[in-house]
């Protein structure tokens, strides 16, 4: 029954997703959040994301973030559960990969300590909806196995908010949640 509650949830928030308006406007207000998050640290490995199927874009606050710190993206690689992460400069070649997701073409393999998680819905508990592949999932439990110090930061617009996101054992909660009107710590 709770697979199907999610899938059931995962259509209908893919669905507001695909039509929120005014994209540009939260977009902005979202990226301050995060530069006004990371405005302090610096020589961290920071995991972004470009955004595909309507995420939310945070692209200019990853531009700001690398000024200071590493960033890198996932990589989905087939056969394995667990997400790679590789370096990401601004001016990295980038190729498609798996899911369409944009991957740099340079392959530098990094481990980061903070990732930034694109989301399909959450909750005020910080339960995160994905896709359903349990990338994520794998590679956070995994990730927090090793660096206790790991963090995790979902993003996504406030429409993306649900009263109570299923949870299952193998699920991650998130550590904080940003939108562009509201923060979940």
């Amino acid at each position: 029954m709770l697979k199907v509650d999610k899938k059931v949830l995962r259509k209908k928030f893919l669905k507001i997703r695909e039509n929120i308006n005014n994209n540009k406007e939260s977009e902005i207000l979202l990226n301050k959040k995060i530069l006004n998050f990371f405005k302090n640290l610096r020589n961290n490995i920071v995991a972004g994301y470009i955004s595909v199927n309507h995420e939310i874009d945070i692209f200019d606050s990853m531009t700001k973030i690398v000024n200071n710190n590493t960033l890198c993206l996932p990589e989905v690689v087939k056969g394995n559960q667990k997400l790679n992460f590789n370096k990401w400069y601004v001016d990295s070649e980038m190729v498609t990969g798996l899911f369409r997701i944009p991957i740099p073409k340079e392959k530098e393999p990094i481990i980061p300590n903070y990732i930034i998680v694109p989301l399909v819905s959450f909750d005020k508990k910080k339960n995160r909806l994905g896709y359903g592949g349990g990338y994520y999932d794998a590679t956070i439990n995994y990730l927090r196995k090793n660096n206790k110090n790991l963090k995790t930061i979902g993003t996504g617009f406030d429409e993306q908010e649900c009263s109570s996101v299923p949870f299952e054992k193998f699920d991650e909660p998130l550590d904080m949640i940003i939108t562009p009107s509201k923060i979940f710590k």
